[in-house]
């Protein structure tokens, strides 16, 4: 990383004190998460500041915030990390709205028949949440009934509801009269 390069990542956040959070001023991901354009490609700024920090990437490790706000570049904020340490550090603090209704949804996906329902819009916006938080795409359609087509539908945001319209016949009983 050259000396441009490092001037034009401080450019795009504002430093503080080493306590407080440094809000990044450049492009958001679609989470909140800082982007920063390096070596011709998009990349986590949080990942930067870590290298620069003189603390870099070990295998396929993501930077964990340990003040809860995505857009931090502090790096005595940030820690590398797994998915799974994530969802535990959620967890620790509170954040634990998912498990609430993977249970939930658990229960419900027993009572409905595999891959025959559709899905309802608060449904999508829990799965897409479950997905964020590191939850199997397999797990999930487990959960709600669906297969697992639907739920990358789901986490790529082209999934949309539609009432499902189901057409009763009338059985008739005995013969027609002439």
């Amino acid at each position: 990383m050259n000396s441009s390069d490092i001037s034009r990542l401080c450019s795009k956040f504002t430093r503080m004190g080493d306590d407080e959070c440094w809000p990044w001023h450049g492009e958001l991901s679609h989470n909140g998460h800082p982007r920063f354009w390096f070596s011709g490609k998009k990349v986590f700024a949080t990942h930067i500041a870590l290298l620069l920090a003189g603390k870099p990437r070990v295998d396929d490790k993501h930077a964990l915030h340990s003040c809860d706000v995505p857009s931090c570049v502090n790096p005595n904020h940030l820690r590398w990390g797994t998915n799974r340490d994530n969802i535990h550090d959620m967890f620790r603090r509170n954040h634990a709205f998912v498990e609430k209704h993977a249970n939930r949804m658990r229960e419900l996906a027993r009572t409905l028949p595999q891959n025959k329902h559709v899905l309802l819009p608060s449904q999508t916006e829990y799965m897409q949440r479950l997905l964020v938080a590191g939850y199997s795409t397999r797990d999930c359609a487990g959960w709600y009934g669906v297969g697992v087509a639907t739920v990358r539908l789901v986490r790529a945001g082209r999934y949309f509801s539609q009432t499902r319209r189901v057409r009763h016949r009338t059985r008739i009983v005995g013969r027609a009269t002439r």
